[in-house]
């Protein structure tokens, strides 16, 4: 075969043949075994151990440069053409999806997740927002529908329930606005609340078959979850069976429950095909609570159990990290 000498790179190649394993350092062996010639015939061997030296001090030193910058906090990711976001501008990007990247999000993310649709109260996450804000915690949050900074909010239930997109879209579209968020206003905290259910109830009753929860999972990891659990009589392997079932199809943790005074009447759910509710008096609630003895598990109707899960919350987030402690900011 007849081989050709690139003057550049110092490469010989055949039309038949070229082994090229230059990385793994073992370029020379095989070339020279694989098509049977002397070194000095075809490989200029000095430039090729050059540029060999040369490519790995760079490598190194980008590698070097990549650390010490990542270290004092310098984002690498490319600038999303949401990063001057603001409240006012939600119209304008909510159907927005040419940037085909997730993002990581770099502060702490609260999940509020209900096993069931129409569950949760907003008094609750009201209250929760305020003792953060008590805590000097600076909180944004996407619940019900809405984004809310300070008294200001905007509706994105279009995103949650737009039959119009698709799951990837609303899982690009989330993900971006709260990467907005991280990168324009200051925030210590992000709440998101998850729209219906963790999956079908029966065949007549879909919960949301646990599509937004899904979304969620894809749009971030939560760094801390609430779990909102309607009234029934648990055991404490029926709590357990929970928290394998979210770990396991969502792989997202149960750090608390708030157990609702809400009771699923199934018979008329079943006839009406969607989830109906009995109210029951919180002492009903205590009671259960107490009768499993199990930590982590709450009535957030109680003032002084939202302040309890409050400065629990704060703490798990302040075990994550060596940084400056959110409770100080």
């Amino acid at each position: 075969a007849e081989y050709t000498l690139d003057a550049e790179t110092g490469i010989a190649s055949s039309p038949t043949e070229r082994t090229a394993n230059f990385f793994k350092g073992i370029f020379l062996d095989n070339l020279s075994t694989k098509v049977n010639f002397k070194n000095n015939e075809c490989i200029d061997a000095d430039l090729i151990k050059k540029r060999y030296i040369t490519t790995r001090k760079n490598i190194e030193d980008t590698f070097k440069d990549y650390c010490v910058l990542k270290e004092l906090g310098y984002g690498f990711e490319k600038d999303i053409i949401r990063k001057n976001y603001n409240l006012e501008d939600i119209d304008n990007i909510k159907n927005i999806i040419d940037d085909k990247t997730i993002y990581s999000i770099d502060i702490p993310v609260l999940f509020i997740i209900n096993t069931c649709e129409n569950l949760q109260e907003n008094n609750f996450i009201k209250e929760l927002q305020n003792q953060f804000n008590n805590q000097k915690i600076k909180t944004f949050s996407l619940c019900n529908g809405y984004l809310t900074y300070k008294n200001d909010s905007k509706d994105i239930k279009c995103i949650w329930d737009n039959e119009m997109l698709s799951v990837e879209s609303k899982i690009y579209n989330l993900n971006h606005i709260l990467k907005s968020i991280e990168n324009s206003i200051d925030t210590d905290l992000i709440i998101i609340e998850i729209p219906k259910g963790i999956g079908r109830l029966s065949n007549k009753i879909n919960n949301g078959f646990g599509i937004n929860l899904f979304i969620a999972s894809e749009v971030t990891s939560p760094d801390c979850t609430i779990v909102n659990i309607p009234y029934e009589d648990y055991s404490k392997k029926d709590i357990v069976s929970l928290k394998s079932l979210l770990k396991n199809k969502y792989s997202i943790p149960s750090d608390y429950f708030n157990m609702i005074n809400k009771k699923i009447c199934l018979d008329d759910s079943e006839r009406l095909e969607k989830i109906n509710y009995l109210t029951l008096d919180n002492e009903i609630v205590d009671h259960k609570i107490k009768s499993l003895n199990m930590i982590n598990i709450y009535n957030l109707k109680h003032k002084n159990e939202i302040e309890n899960i409050t400065l629990k919350i704060i703490e798990q987030l302040q075990s994550y990290t060596n940084k400056e402690s959110l409770e100080e900011k």
